[in-house]
C-alpha cells in the first residue's frame, strides 16, 4: 500500500508562536487527507501517481515497518512511500526514475550550530591550523606576498594554543616580524581568542592602561604590556575596527560555505551569522529569492542587540516568505568563553589555576532580562554555555522566564560541555534543548585528553559531554559541528555519529563509554530533532509522506558508524526540496 498526502503550503503568521500553531494545524489536516487518500489508492492501485521523481531500490533510514524501498516526490514534498515495483508502475512516464542500487536513503543532515559564512570567509583569508610559530609566520608571509598584498587589514586564523611551546605563547612581536605596518588579526580555532600585531593594538587604542572589559581579558606580559592576545569580550575592540565585507564578498562567502556543507550532506544549517545584522540577513534573503541558496538557512539574531536592532531583527523575521529557505529561529547569546583558553565559567576553580573560575561574559540579572525579552517576542534563546557555572546561569535564566510568562518557546543551551550532575535533570524538567557537538571529540586524542584532565581534574571529567545522562532524564539532544571551530574535519555529521555511538576520540581512545548513545538516537540528533527544535518537526527531517524532500543517498548506513568521516562515506546524491543539488 502506498502512503500519500496532499501538499500543504506553510502558513503566513505574525509571530513565531502563531506560525508553529498554524503549521501544526495544517499538518493535521494533511494527515487526515493522507489517510483518506491512502484508503482510496489501496483499491485503485492502477491509477497513475502524480510524481516528478521516484527513488527506488533504496534502503530507507531510519528503518520503516514492512518492505518499503521507494520514495516518490512531487514538487518539494514526498507524496508516496512504498515498494519499488508498485511505485514504478504507478508513476507516469514523465517521472524521473532513479535507481538507488541498494544504497541508503535518509533525511538530509541538519547541523544545529554552524557558521557557514565564516567557513566561506576563511577561504579568502590567512588559513592556519595546528601549526607551530614558524609555520604560521611562513603562511602569513606567503599570503601577503602571493595573494592579498593590498588589503587594509590582514585577517584569518584557526591557530591553536596547543601547538605553541608553553614557554613561548603567541605574542604580537612574532606577527610584527612578518607584518609591522598593517594591522593583523588572527582568530584561534574556537573563535574566542584573537592574536594581533602591534599595529592592530594601536588601531584599536589598546594600551597598557586599557582596562579589561566586562567578560573579557587583555593578556599582558610581566611588565604589564599587552602581548597581543585578547580573550572573549576584549576581542570586540578589534572587531569594531575591521572593515565589513562588501555585499559581493559576503555573497561569495555564503555560497562557499554552502558548497562546503553540501559536500558533507548537510542540507539544513542553524546559526550562520552571530550576531545577525539587517545588512547580512538581507543578503541571505536575496540569495534565496534568486534561487542560489540551495540549503535551508535557519539564522540566529543577536540576543544582546540594542532595542532598535532587536526590533529590526524581529521585523525582518516576520517579513520572510513562509515557504522560503531562510528563517530567523532564535536569538543567540553568550554566557562564558571556552575551555581551550580556560575562559569557560566554572563553579569551582580550574585544577591548574586555583584562583581562576573562568569568565562569565554577562551578569545573571542582565541575562534574565535579555532572555525574557526574546521569549516575550515569541523567539527561543540559544545560549552559549560551556562551563558548569555558565550552564547553571543559562538554566536559571530560562527558569526565570518560565516563572514570569509561563510557557516559553523551546530555549536551548549551545555546547553545555560540562554540567554539574544536579543540573542534568533540569534540562528535561524545563524543556531546555541540549545542543551539543559530538565531533569535538573526533579531533581530540589521548594527549588532548590528558591536557583537559589537568585543567578540570579527574572528577569533573565525568561531567564532560554527558549525552546519555541528558537523554535519559528527558532532554532533547540536537547535534552539530560548530564548524569552522571543528576546522580539521569540516561540518562532518558522520564523524559526529561515530563519536556519539562509540564514545571514542579521533585516535580511538575511549572516553566515559557509559555516555554512549544508541544509533537511532544519535541519528535523530542530526535529522529529525533539529527540525523539531525549531518548530518544523511535522514537515522536515524525516522520510514521511507530506515532508520536505531533503534527502541524501549514502553507500553505507551511517548508524553502523563503520565509516569514521564523511570522506569515507560521502553523499552519492543530494536532493534539496525535491531537486537534485549534487
Amino acid at each position: 500500500m502506498l502512503s500519500r498526502a496532499v501538499a500543504m503550503p506553510f502558513p503566513i503568521s505574525r509571530t513565531a508562536g502563531q506560525t508553529l500553531l498554524a503549521v501544526n494545524r495544517l499538518v493535521a489536516v494533511a494527515a487526515i487527507a493522507s489517510s483518506l487518500l491512502t484508503g482510496v489508492r489501496a483499491t485503485c492501485a492502477a491509477e497513475p501517481l502524480a510524481a516528478e521523481t521516484l527513488i527506488y531500490h533504496a534502503v530507507l533510514v531510519p528503518s520503516r515497518p514492512g518492505d518499503s524501498d521507494a520514495v516518490a516526490i512531487h514538487g518539494s514534498r514526498i507524496v508516496a512511500i512504498g515498494k519499488s515495483d508498485e511505485l514504478l508502475s504507478a508513476c507516469p512516464s514523465s517521472c524521473a526514475k532513479i535507481d538507488a542500487e541498494g544504497h541508503y536513503l535518509l533525511p538530509g543532515f541538519h547541523d544545529s550550530h554552524v557558521h557557514l559564512d565564516s567557513a566561506g570567509k576563511a577561504f579568502f583569508e590567512v588559513r592556519l591550523g595546528r601549526q607551530d610559530l614558524v609555520s604560521i609566520q611562513t603562511a602569513l608571509r606567503n599570503y601577503l606576498e602571493n595573494e592579498h598584498p593590498a588589503k587594509e587589514w590582514i585577517t584569518g586564523g584557526m591557530w591553536s594554543t596547543g601547538a605553541f611551546d608553553t614557554s613561548h605563547p603567541p605574542n604580537r612581536r612574532d606577527l610584527d616580524a612578518v607584518e609591522a605596518r598593517r594591522p593583523v588579526a588572527l582568530r584561534d580555532a574556537s573563535g574566542h581568542q584573537l592574536w594581533v600585531n602591534t599595529a592592530a593594538l594601536q588601531a584599536a587604542g589598546i594600551t597598557r592602561d586599557t582596562p579589561d572589559p566586562q567578560g573579557g581579558h587583555i593578556v599582558r606580559d610581566a611588565d604589564g604590556e599587552p602581548t597581543g592576545v585578547l580573550l572573549e569580550a576584549a576581542t570586540f575592540r578589534i572587531y569594531a575596527h575591521l572593515p565589513p565585507p562588501s555585499i559581493a564578498d559576503f555573497r561569495e562567502q555564503i555560497l562557499k560555505g554552502q558548497e562546503i556543507a553540501l559536500a558533507y550532506g548537510v542540507t539544513s544549517a542553524q546559526g550562520n551569522i552571530t550576531p545577525l545584522s539587517a545588512r547580512e540577513a538581507t543578503v541571505y534573503a536575496d540569495l534565496d529569492r534568486e534561487g542560489l541558496l540551495t540549503q535551508r538557512a535557519f539564522l540566529w539574531g543577536n540576543l544582546a542587540a540594542t532595542p532598535a536592532e532587536f526590533a529590526a531583527t524581529v521585523k525582518f523575521a516576520h517579513s520572510l516568505p513562509p515557504d522560503g529557505h531562510v528563517r530567523v529561529v532564535a536569538f543567540k547569546g553568550f554566557v562564558d568563553g571556552v575551555l581551550s583558553s580556560q575562559t569557560a565559567a566554572m563553579l569551582e576553580p580550574y585544577a591548574n589555576k586555583p584562583d581562576d573560575r573562568g569568565l562569565a561574559r554577562i551578569t545573571q540579572e542582565r541575562l534574565d532580562e535579555l532572555v525574557l525579552r526574546a521569549n516575550r517576542a515569541g523567539f527561543p534563546v540559544a545560549l552559549h554555555a560551556i562551563g558548569d557555572r555558565a550552564v547553571r546561569m543559562a538554566l536559571d535564566a530560562f527558569e526565570h522566564a518560565t516563572a514570569v510568562i509561563g510557557a516559553t518557546p523551546r530555549n536551548r543551551i549551545e555546547h553545555a560541555s560540562i554540567i554539574a550532575p544536579e543540573d542534568v535533570p533540569r534540562f528535561g524538567k524545563l524543556g531546555v534543548i541540549a545542543s551539543m557537538q559530538p565531533a569535538f571529540m573526533f579531533f581530540a586524542g589521548k594527549t588532548d585528553l590528558a591536557t583537559v584532565t589537568s585543567w578540570l581534574g579527574p572528577d569533573r571529567m565525568r561531567n564532560l559531554y554527558p549525552w546519555k545522562s541528558l537523554h535519559d532524564t528527558g532532554a532533547m539532544l540536537v547535534f552539530s559541528s560548530d564548524f569552522p571551530s571543528s576546522g580539521r574535519i569540516g561540518p562532518d555529521p558522520i564523524a559526529g555519529l561515530h563519536c556519539a555511538i562509540h564514545r571514542t576520540l579521533g585516535d580511538e581512545t575511549p572516553f566515559t563509554p557509559e555516555q554512549r548513545l544508541d544509533a537511532d538516537t544519535a541519528l535523530a540528533g542530526y535529522t529529525s530533532l533539529p527540525a523539531e527544535a525549531i518548530g518544523l518537526g511535522k514537515t522536515l527531517g524525516r522520510i514521511e509522506v507530506g515532508y520536505e524532500a531533503d534527502l541524501i543517498l549514502l553507500a553505507q548506513d551511517p548508524r553502523l558508524a563503520v565509516a569514521k568521516t564523511a570522506r569515507q562515506n560521502p553523499p552519492l546524491k543530494i536532493w534539496m526540496a525535491g531537486k537534485v543539488v549534487k
